[in-house]
């Protein structure tokens, strides 16, 4: 999950994600509803807001494809019930 292919689709994903909204708490939901097809839980959208809250700290680098491909990693998003 770290091929510069995943990288790419992650930023692709994160710039449909910022089309569709530049408020953060829509964008998180719109996220999840398009890689896990369902809302955050309240415990998702906390510690991402805590995540998000840390970029700057961790050297300015746009989040939000991080945040793309941490859902691609997922085990919900890898793997069908």
């Amino acid at each position: 999950l770290n091929a510069p292919f995943v990288h790419e689709q992650a930023r692709a994903f994160a710039a449909r994600a910022a089309a569709a909204t530049a408020d953060p708490a829509p964008r998180v939901a719109w996220l999840w509803r398009e890689a896990l097809l369902r809302e955050p839980t309240a415990a998702e959208r906390a510690a991402v807001d805590r995540w998000l809250a840390a970029a700057p700290a961790r050297g300015g680098a746009d989040p939000w494809p991080q945040l793309a491909q941490v859902l691609f990693a997922s085990n919900e998003f890898l793997h069908v019930d």
